[in-house]
């Protein structure tokens, strides 16, 4: 479901698309996850066409500085934080359960609900100078709905320093503790190759395999073997992986649909 937006008066998450690759730029001066960001970031996951997707920010200091206090703040009404937080937990559970690849390129500050962004995309790149942080406890408010994506994301260890002293981060402890999968000196070639590997493989088995992984979450081990075994069954009746298996067998370069 797409959600109902306000008339906007301009786009703060501008969209690129090249090569099946399409590229979201949180487009605003601090970086802030506004309800209106929130909003047109929510659609354009939901809406895209593409095969992977990457999401990043226009400011190389701040890959998103969280919610934005002046509307998140305690004079805003509680219906409206009700409404709030449950446009940021769709937001990130649309990239979480996303079909499409997504990778967050991190440049700079990923703080609070930026955070989110990024344990919520399946993958991630860094470059040196990005730094993660949840803050909360240092304005007494703890990153409830930040430590979700974090408690299932790294370590528990890692995950109780980062929520009880609000310390910031720097990348070397995020690549230890499994936050991100790559530390880059030149972010954007290494996101874009990146992609491009993602890109060159073949999107329905993917996407099935996404989905899959989506409807999995709750069950038993013995549950989940029982439930991809019947995935792969039915992954092996489609048209990309008939013709893989041609292509490798005949030892040719596959055709994807």
């Amino acid at each position: 479901m797409i959600l109902p937006t306000r008339p906007l008066l301009n786009r703060l998450i501008t969209s690129t698309s090249s090569s099946g690759i399409q590229t979201l730029t949180i487009d605003h001066p601090y970086s802030s996850l506004t309800s209106q960001i929130l909003t047109q970031l929510h659609n354009s996951v939901t809406t895209s066409t593409a095969k992977c997707i990457v999401i990043k920010s226009s400011n190389p200091k701040i890959f998103c500085s969280g919610h934005d206090l002046k509307e998140c703040n305690p004079q805003t009404p509680k219906c409206d934080l009700h409404s709030l937080f449950r446009l940021c937990n769709q937001t990130m559970l649309t990239i979480q359960n996303s079909p499409i690849p997504c990778i967050s390129s991190v440049s700079g500050l990923a703080t609070g609900a930026g955070l989110q962004i990024v344990l919520s995309s399946h993958l991630t790149v860094a470059d040196e100078e990005a730094r993660f942080q949840t803050p909360g406890v240092n304005l007494g408010l703890f990153c409830s709905t930040p430590s979700v994506p974090l408690l299932h994301s790294v370590e528990r260890k890692w995950a109780y320093e980062m929520l009880l002293t609000g310390d910031i981060f720097g990348v070397d402890d995020a690549f230890r503790w499994g936050l991100v999968n790559r530390v880059s000196s030149d972010l954007e070639l290494d996101t874009q190759m990146l992609a491009d590997k993602i890109v060159s493989k073949s999107f329905e088995a993917i996407r099935i395999g996404l989905e899959g992984i989506k409807y999995r979450e709750g069950l038993s081990v013995e549950e989940e073997y029982e439930f991809a075994g019947k995935v792969m069954v039915d992954n092996m009746f489609e048209y990309d992986a008939k013709e893989g298996i041609s292509s490798f067998i005949e030892k040719r370069k596959p055709n994807w649909k």
